[in-house]
């Protein structure tokens, strides 16, 4: 992890009194909550309520300890709390930090914590009913709320992007990603048409243009390119997608399929040179060449070709 990404050790304790603050603000108000909230380490400590929301739990925390020393379980049910999130708390640094200190999933063991709070709250006289009825309609709100928002990837991330509340880096970037996933998908079921027009999209935005996927966004769309034989548009594609400096399975897959596209095209376009030269740089780097373009360029350059010289 960068160092640059790193809380320093001073640091640490008050994002984690952070954290605690805004986990408090989502329980008592569910209204807001988001597959992401984009509060990595360097965004959060430059806020100029970094070193002010701590007084909330801190003062919370002095409130719980004397109504503690009569209802001892309710210190319990605090310490679950906190225990519930602990290692994910920013105490000590873990990956996702570098997109976000806090997640809603960090809560499930913690809602121990609360659910034990709950129990004892309601069992006071009369207000055991009124405490259900209170979490009944949040628990309706919120439901109400989500599930249209979780029904597929373009309307999760298109709603965490139009509602973050901090850095926005992180949901462009799975937004990005989840239109990209819906244009491959499109292009599989031959809707080419609907495909390019999300493919276009997707790299007219320079912002794309430093995620890890783009490779393949461009080689998706020199195939289609190709397919409609736009050949010189297909080559642009193939040629920005072999170029693409990222480093992982999906930018590879493109970079590979890319070279093939460039064979086919050099092919049809009967320049057999060209064609013979992307062979070559695919057997010398041990990539398997599919046999149908093999098949293809032997039926349209019979003849052997002289070694090219660079």
């Amino acid at each position: 992890m960068p160092e640059s990404q790193l809380a320093s050790y001073f640091q640490r304790p008050i994002i984690w009194l952070n954290n605690i603050a805004l986990y408090l603000k989502n329980l008592l108000y569910p209204l807001r909550l988001s597959a992401v909230y984009g509060l990595p380490v360097p965004y959060l400590v430059h806020q100029w309520w970094f070193y002010i929301l701590p007084i909330v739990p801190i003062s919370l925390a002095f409130g719980l300890y004397f109504i503690g020393k009569k209802r001892q379980i309710l210190l319990l049910a605090g310490s679950l709390f906190l225990l519930g999130f602990l290692p994910t708390s920013g105490l000590v640094s873990f990956s996702f930090q570098l997109v976000s200190v806090v997640a809603d999933r960090y809560l499930y063991f913690a809602f121990i914590g609360i659910s034990l709070a709950i129990s004892v709250v309601a069992e006071r006289k009369n207000f055991s009913i009124i405490l259900a009825i209170i979490l009944l309609i949040f628990t309706l709100i919120s439901a109400f709320k989500q599930i249209p928002v979780w029904q597929n990837e373009l309307k999760l991330w298109n709603y965490a992007v139009s509602h973050a509340q901090y850095d926005k880096y992180y949901a462009k970037n799975a937004l990005a990603s989840a239109w990209h996933n819906e244009g491959w998908d499109l292009a599989r079921r031959g809707e080419t048409r609907q495909a390019l027009a999300i493919f276009d999209k997707i790299i007219a935005n320079k912002f794309n243009h430093k995620l890890y996927f783009i490779g393949n966004t461009f080689y998706l769309r020199g195939v289609i390119m190709m397919q409609q034989k736009h050949y010189q548009k297909a080559l642009s594609d193939f040629d920005k997608s072999i170029a693409s400096k990222h480093k992982n399975s999906n930018s590879d897959e493109g970079k590979i399929g890319s070279h093939e596209g460039k064979i086919a095209v050099f092919t049809a376009l009967r320049q057999c040179e060209n064609a013979s030269f992307e062979i070559d740089f695919m057997r010398k780097n041990k990539l398997k060449i599919p046999v149908f373009l093999l098949t293809d360029f032997h039926k349209n350059c019979p003849k052997p070709l002289p070694p090219r010289i660079d």
